[in-house]
């Protein structure tokens, strides 16, 4: 039988959720800052609606846990 990719995205119960009102925009250089103090760039970019996805390093999110936050 050929893989076939699974579909959807796969739920991770570590992924950490922060609310948006917790990072800072900086409008100068297209960023947000994280209660942490890491940089967020900007990914991707839907095509559908326009929605732009901002990330960090994945090695910041394991250094820097937001768990008091």
């Amino acid at each position: 039988m050929p893989y076939t990719r699974p579909k959807g995205r796969k739920y991770n119960e570590d992924d950490v959720k922060v609310v948006k009102k917790k990072f800072e925009y900086d409008v100068s250089a297209d960023v947000y800052v994280c209660p942490n103090g890491k940089i967020l760039t900007s990914r991707s970019i839907s095509k559908e609606n326009g929605y732009i996805t901002y990330r960090s390093s994945s090695k910041d999110g394991k250094t820097f846990p937001l768990s008091d936050h």
